[in-house]
């Protein structure tokens, strides 16, 4: 894991400890290791080696304390990994329309062409699909008309 993956794990462990804490059920490090285990199906691991999608059941497992009525996160977590990457690209697809990027994926290819090295963004692994929407998602949000600041009528 990456240090910001890393900060978020534990992040969300805190939460998830806070809720079992309240609940009068164990909270101590071995009660997040099993959690983990639990996550994994019985693999025993440190969480500075989770992939990507192990990363994320762990995580769903520890919302699934702190936040229990946050089915979304939890159900995330059991879609499958293609499902995942596929919503992903069409999310990229719909913020390059928002963007005024033409040509639907094949035109955020010919965009990023600099940063993919000419791969067709179809092609590219999970997390830079993340980083591309995440550009996306900043520069649309650039894009929005700033609102007018109130006129009170003072001329001073």
């Amino acid at each position: 894991m990456n240090p910001a993956q890393q900060s978020l794990y534990f992040r969300e462990w805190g939460k998830a400890r806070k809720a079992l804490a309240d609940l009068g059920r164990p909270h101590d490090d071995a009660a997040r290791k099993d959690i983990q285990k639990n996550a994994l199906g019985g693999v025993v691991k440190s969480s500075k080696f989770l992939t990507n999608a192990e990363l994320t059941k762990v995580l769903a497992k520890f919302r699934s304390y702190s936040e229990p009525g946050n089915f979304d996160a939890q159900m995330h977590a059991e879609e499958d990994p293609e499902q995942q990457r596929q919503a992903l690209l069409k999310r990229i697809e719909t913020l390059a329309g928002e963007c005024d990027i033409d040509g639907g994926l094949d035109g955020v290819t010919g965009y990023f062409k600099k940063f993919l090295c000419q791969m067709p963004v179809v092609r590219v692994d999970y997390d830079t699909l993340r980083k591309l929407a995440g550009i996306l998602e900043r520069r649309k949000a650039q894009m929005a008309p700033k609102a007018p600041a109130e006129d009170d009528g003072d001329p001073f």
